[in-house]
């Protein structure tokens, strides 16, 4: 079901959601929240680290300890209560793969754009959940029965 934004509001660093009803224990609820822009920078400490690779081609990376994961997504910041799963979807400029973690669902082709769809499908904490961007290469081992 499609939410408005009547239904959310922001307070420095909470996000609070109203539904329309009231949820029952362990009933589950997705959230789908889109970013863009560039997250803050503190101290020369980033969140994304926005670099080149000796070929000059885009280098991204991620850094989820430290300033933390918070300054780049929505995330609860109780560090003992996982998430159950998690997907992260993240879509770049024709050429570059992107890598995150669990495994790889779906790769979704565009004009000049690729989007890469990967999922957790157990617990995992706020931390541990990151992704990689570059121009990659494939690196395939034949076995020989």
């Amino acid at each position: 079901m499609q939410r408005s934004a009547e239904n959310w509001r922001r307070k420095k660093d909470v996000v609070f959601f109203t539904f329309e009803k009231t949820l029952k224990k362990d009933e589950k609820v997705v959230l789908e929240i889109v970013y863009h822009g560039t997250p803050i920078n503190i101290l020369s400490y980033s969140t994304i680290y926005w670099q080149k690779d000796k070929n000059n081609k885009p280098w991204i990376c991620t850094s989820t300890q430290g300033v933390g994961p918070q300054h780049m997504m929505l995330c609860k910041m109780l560090l003992n209560d996982e998430a159950d799963s998690c997907f992260i979807r993240v879509t770049v400029p024709k050429g570059l793969i992107a890598v995150a973690n669990g495994k790889l669902d779906d790769v979704i082709e565009g004009f000049q754009k690729t989007t890469y769809n990967w999922s957790v499908k157990n617990s995992i904490n706020i931390y541990n959940s990151s992704f990689n961007v570059g121009d990659y290469v494939k690196l395939e081992k034949i076995i020989l029965m």
